[in-house]
């Protein structure tokens, strides 16, 4: 019900899906699910805790397009995130750059080719 009481403009997958797709079909059933609501309901969604390529791929292939995790980067504090935008807005023709920098903790997941 809160999904249509309040003005939500973005899902999280929990990084307890994420972490099991590959062993549970349950898991990525759920993931496929909440990419289909996300969708339906026109909300970006963030797939939260991606620690491995595998799960980066798999997400992708999903059609995931958000994502965060350790594979991306450590948290970091607020000077710390103060300096990874100043330095993608001064690397703009970098490809890391335009996707939020490799170090953001949220990054745009590119297409598959």
């Amino acid at each position: 019900s809160y999904l249509q009481q309040f003005p939500f403009d973005r899902l999280k997958i929990d990084r307890s899906f994420i972490d099991k797709m590959d062993q549970d079909e349950k898991s990525i059933a759920i993931v496929k699910t909440i990419l289909m609501l996300g969708e339906n309901l026109g909300i970006e969604v963030v797939a939260e805790g991606i620690e491995t390529e595998q799960q980066l791929e798999t997400l992708r292939s999903l059609g995931c397009r958000l994502g965060q995790g350790y594979l991306f980067s450590r948290p970091v504090n607020s000077l710390a995130i103060e300096e990874m935008l100043r330095e993608a807005t001064i690397n703009l023709d970098n490809e890391r750059s335009r996707r939020f920098a490799k170090n953001s903790p949220v990054i745009e997941l590119p297409e598959i080719q």
